[in-house]
């Protein structure tokens, strides 16, 4: 293995080296960080980039974190994302990170207290590098067998909704490399649920095929287990053209009975059709208070969640409808993910049951002043920016 990706190839090396560096120079010269680190694949030395001649495709993208106590490094990490992205001519995303949040493993920077173990906190701190600055990773490490198993529920389904994009603009490798996404999500859920999960592709792989075995997962047969395996392997090193065979509707089915086994297990979600799901879903409602996306000291509250998304949407001049008080005790993010699964298996539904969630999903995208979509590219489309607002904080 090299230093930043799967291979042993100096080449790549030193250009991901030359990328590092001129990150590093551009952020420091807007702030003085207490540090900056790199996550993700490429932290973990499993990034994936192909050499072709003297040129190079990145397939993995950047994952920086720029820990610092000041506010505007906010807006400075959004704006060198975009800057850094087109200069290097690869994928470059870098967030801002309060040093307490590091150090407590809080969800957000809004968060206070001690926030539940989480999968990215966890890979933060096990499978990073710091590229400069103090190394604050070793306090309170996260034990993987910590995790919650409703992580690897989340994973999914950002991995749901990110198809929404991919499915219908089409470019070299998305749709191949979604799958391979996918499927490790649905890995990752089956680690997380035997307390095995491990920030590595390579160690996970492993993992998958040795202690695992479809006796315990009767909805998995053997060939279905070793693709989701392969998915791993594909992952670190890009080639996904093994995907072109595979039928859209076996990933789907293995996706189906991932999810329904982890939500009835974590959250005791049952549901016989997609149509239904939102109401079962959203019927819990101790869920909201165990998975909440920000939290203060042992206080979970709905409501509170609800609060620092209205002060996001403010400052993106998208304020919703009034009428949205009506769901103040549900955090919104769940009302987007509420959907998410039954737009993914809208094909799979009744004529009855896409109209039931055509006008469910138009109700949620009025509550957000967000329009009205008249066909199902156009909510997945409008479900997607919501996914963006509220389950990562980001206005598109």
């Amino acid at each position: 293995m090299g230093i930043y990706t799967a291979v042993n190839n100096k080449v790549l090396d030193a250009k991901i080296q030359e990328h590092l560096t001129c990150i590093v120079e551009k952020i420091c010269s807007y702030i003085q960080p207490i540090s900056i680190i790199l996550s993700g694949s490429f932290g973990r030395g499993e990034g994936c980039a192909i050499l072709n001649g003297d040129k190079v495709k990145f397939i993995s993208d950047y994952e920086i974190y720029i820990v610092s106590y000041e506010p505007k490094t906010r807006r400075i990490a959004a704006e060198l994302s975009e800057i850094l992205s087109k200069e290097l001519d690869v994928e470059t995303s870098i967030a801002w990170m309060r040093p307490k949040r590091l150090y407590y493993n809080r969800n957000k920077n809004a968060s206070l207290g001690l926030s539940r173990p989480s999968i990215s906190m966890y890979e933060l701190k096990a499978g990073s590098k710091v590229l400069y600055g103090r190394d604050l990773r070793k306090e309170n490490q996260i034990e993987p067998e910590q995790i919650p198993l409703w992580e690897g529920i989340l994973l999914l389904f950002n991995r749901m909704a990110e198809s929404f994009s991919v499915l219908s603009n089409r470019d070299l490798y998305s749709e191949e490399k979604w799958i391979s996404k996918t499927l490790i999500a649905c890995g990752d859920i089956l680690l997380l649920d035997n307390k095995i999960y491990h920030y590595s592709y390579e160690e996970r792989k492993k993992r998958l095929i040795t202690y695992l075995d479809t006796g315990k997962y009767p909805f998995l047969n053997t060939n279905q287990l070793e693709m989701i395996s392969a998915a791993y392997h594909m992952k670190m090193f890009g080639n996904y053209k093994k995907y072109e065979s595979i039928e859209l509707e076996n990933v789907k089915q293995i996706v189906d009975n991932v999810l329904r086994y982890s939500l009835q297990k974590e959250m005791s979600v049952v549901f016989s059709s997609y149509d239904t799901f939102p109401d079962q879903y959203l019927g819990i409602r101790r869920n909201f208070y165990t998975y909440s996306a920000f939290h203060f000291y042992s206080l979970s509250n709905p409501i509170l969640d609800n609060i620092i998304y209205l002060i996001k949407l403010a400052q993106w001049n998208r304020m919703p409808k009034l009428q949205v008080l009506s769901k103040i005790n549900i955090p919104w993010h769940h009302l987007v993910y509420s959907v998410i699964p039954s737009l993914y298996f809208f094909e799979s539904l009744s004529k009855e049951g896409q109209t039931k969630i055509e006008s469910y999903t138009n109700d949620i995208l009025f509550l957000f002043n967000a329009g009205k979509a008249e066909d199902i590219k156009g909510l997945k489309e409008k479900m997607l920016r919501l996914w963006f607002n509220f389950c990562f904080g980001k206005n598109v």
